[in-house]
């Protein structure tokens, strides 16, 4: 393939990107929390499979989205074995006060907003947004639980239950 045939379609790639927005909202979710519950393991993340590991197996990486890192410093992506499908993104972290657990967990609220369009519809309040077609659905939740020294904030996204 000669270079400019390549660059052709990169660029047509690129301007798709910006014509298509379920395109360009899942590549920026994908930024935002490393990964979209349902889709296949980012290339820039599979390096093989475990030697030894289950059904699932879990990856830590870094939060590439500044507002997203200012809060989780990585995420926990829960992956089939041996399909490389992401089953859900996770992360967790204490604050010192459950005020700025709150305004926390409103940042994080607003992220995920960018890549699940929809309010959650149903039963568990926990969840508080879900893609277009439900198929998934995020949290994040502050807790103060009796025997934790300070409020921890979790997210979760996940493949629905």
């Amino acid at each position: 393939m000669t270079i400019s045939i390549k660059r052709r379609l990169l660029l047509f790639a690129f301007l798709y990107s910006f014509i298509n927005p379920a395109v360009a909202g899942d590549a920026t979710f994908v930024t935002m929390f490393g990964s979209d519950p349902g889709s296949p393991l980012a290339h820039g993340y599979s390096y093989g499979l475990p030697a030894e590991s289950g059904a699932t197996y879990t990856l830590r990486i870094p939060a590439a989205d500044r507002k997203v890192r200012e809060i989780f410093y990585d995420t926990v992506l829960t992956i089939s074995n041996p399909e490389k499908i992401v089953q859900q993104v996770a992360a967790s972290r204490a604050f010192d006060s459950v005020e700025a657990c709150h305004e926390a967990r409103n940042v994080i609220l607003d992220k995920l907003a960018v890549g699940l369009s929809q309010s959650y519809t149903g039963q568990d309040e926990q969840w508080h947004r879900q893609s277009e077609d439900g198929s998934v659905v995020a949290r994040a939740v502050c807790e103060k639980l009796r025997h934790y020294p300070r409020p921890v904030l979790h997210l979760l996204i996940s493949m629905r239950p």
